[in-house]
């Protein structure tokens, strides 16, 4: 699976030119979730790709003025979020606040692990879990296959364990073309690369190449209330589906 950001050309590395997406393999993943990915929703939907978007509950329709060094962007609201799930991306999960769980984990004085569970716990039931900057240990990864089926990490991910599995970073051009060049492929511009090469090995791996099988357990989900202080649904009624409880 690959891992995005943002669509477009930006001066981090959380933007990838939708050239190089489009030349990447395998289902792709978007954390955030970024507004910008809203608008290229037409787009992705006509790469005929599985698309996975990993939310961030707590920033949901405000902004990542608090991720310092990154340009300001904005992340989708709700609404477009469940837009884009009505047109057949996948929701996921990606915690409330986007804390380092391991090292978050270390310094709470919380011998349950309640804060932890209320990070994991999505608002309505969801399949698939993004760990925040990777970051995942076993006790961790117990948790969250109380609540997914599926659990991924960065190139941090383990592609044996169901619930750290790894994603990649999309490749740029440049970096194919010297991938390629090692490899010993004739070399040449990256334009001319990109229009005639076949995509490169072990580019993305995904999920049919995974040989393992989901739980038949039903992961239990909690009422949403969004966390919006006032106790109001604003999921459009989808935590009220399948809930254990």
């Amino acid at each position: 699976m690959i891992l995005c950001h943002l669509i477009g050309e930006g001066p981090t590395s959380n933007y990838d030119l939708w050239e190089d997406i489009v030349a990447s393999e395998g289902p792709i993943s978007f954390d955030g979730v970024y507004e910008n990915v809203y608008e290229h929703r037409h787009l992705l939907r006509g790469l005929n790709r599985k698309i996975y978007l990993f939310i961030t509950g707590s920033y949901v329709g405000l902004d990542n003025s608090f991720d310092v060094g990154q340009p300001l962007e904005k992340f989708a609201s709700w609404e477009q979020l469940l837009e884009m799930g009505d047109m057949g991306f996948e929701l996921g999960w990606h915690t409330w606040t986007h804390p380092n769980l391991v090292h978050t984990t270390k310094d709470w004085d919380d011998p349950d692990w309640t804060i932890l569970g209320f990070e994991i716990t999505p608002p309505f039931p969801m399949d698939h879990f993004a760990y925040p900057y990777g970051r995942w240990n076993d006790s961790i990864a117990s948790v969250v296959r109380e609540h997914f089926k599926f659990g991924w990490s960065t190139n941090r991910g383990d592609p044996l364990n169901r619930f750290a599995l790894p994603r990649h970073h999309v490749p740029s051009g440049l970096d194919r073309m010297l991938k390629a060049e090692k490899e010993g492929w004739v070399s040449g511009s990256a334009e001319d690369f990109l229009a005639t090469s076949e995509p490169l090995p072990e580019a993305v791996p995904d999920l049919q190449s995974i040989e393992l099988t989901p739980s038949s357990e039903t992961p239990p989900h909690k009422t949403c209330t969004c966390r919006s202080g006032t106790g109001s649904c604003q999921c459009g009624g989808r935590c009220q589906e399948g809930q254990a409880e």
